[in-house]
């Protein structure tokens, strides 16, 4: 059964009126592929339940005052387009994805967005109202600067100074915050170690200044390390001394020498 806008031809009367009826069959059959079409009367009455594309077209003709919405394969993909007046045509639609277009001006997103691809802003001024956290840290009291950025939050109350290449300069409060505890730890001379997290090391010694006796304590990435960073001894004045020496997580460090080590203790950053 087809549509035929021939029908009913010059035909007799029992003959035309059901060519009207397969007519009217046919519009049925087309109107309720995309339309509310419930065969009573109702509100809702042709509404659309769906909207679906015919095969895809290449990009219509412009024309002013309208736009137009359609389907057109893209690498053998049907995507959404749409051609505004002008002529402008955007691709909506990629891979399965809302395609990524140029945004100008002030945007307001909300919501949760998870972004899959790397996020690459330019020059951008980000202004977060309310409750807003980064992994989950609260992020809400940033407030932008050309030159520093203020926070409140995670490390604490501090400020940052992007100076050179590297930036990130902590200041204020945020250094009572970063430490852990204290750890005693046991250290052994030439024995190696290594460090689980970058930290100060504190290796108290005895019996350093009697008899030209000393401590060295080499700490780099290599396993025995074997660059110099500290050391403690001499001969005459006090026999007690100690070594401080900040360490990179994962770097190797021993202490060596003929002094006698009294204890020590780790002091962690970052945990």
């Amino acid at each position: 059964m087809s549509w035929d806008k021939t029908k009913p031809g010059n035909v007799k009367m029992r003959v035309g009126r059901q060519q009207i009826l397969d007519n009217n069959a046919a519009l049925e059959t087309a109107l309720q592929r995309d339309h509310n079409f419930p065969g009573t009367v109702g509100a809702d009455d042709g509404e659309h339940i769906k909207v679906t594309f015919h095969a895809p077209i290449a990009k219509p003709a412009n024309e002013a005052n309208k736009g137009f919405l359609y389907i057109k394969d893209v690498a053998g993909v049907a995507e959404l387009h749409f051609e505004d007046e002008a002529g402008n045509e955007i691709q909506l639609t990629t891979g399965g994805l809302l395609n990524a277009m140029l945004l100008a001006g002030v945007q307001t997103v909300t919501g949760a967005k998870t972004f899959q691809a790397a996020l690459t802003m330019s020059g951008a001024n980000i202004v977060m109202v309310g409750t807003e956290t980064v992994d989950g840290v609260d992020v809400s009291a940033h407030a932008g600067g050309t030159a520093k950025d203020q926070h409140t939050g995670g490390l604490g109350n501090h400020s940052h100074q992007s100076d050179g290449a590297e930036g990130g300069k902590l200041t204020g409060s945020a250094f009572s915050t970063i430490f852990g505890e204290w750890q005693s730890v046991s250290i052994t001379k030439d024995t190696v170690y290594q460090a689980s997290t970058d930290g100060i090391l504190i290796v108290n010694a005895e019996k350093t200044y009697i008899k030209d006796k000393y401590l060295r304590l080499y700490t780099d990435a290599n396993n025995p390390p074997t660059t110099l960073r500290a050391r403690l001894g001499g001969s005459g004045g006090s026999d007690e001394g100690s070594i401080t020496c900040p360490i990179k997580k994962n770097h190797y460090y021993k202490v060596s020498g003929t002094g006698s080590i009294t204890d020590a203790y780790w002091l962690p950053i970052g945990g």
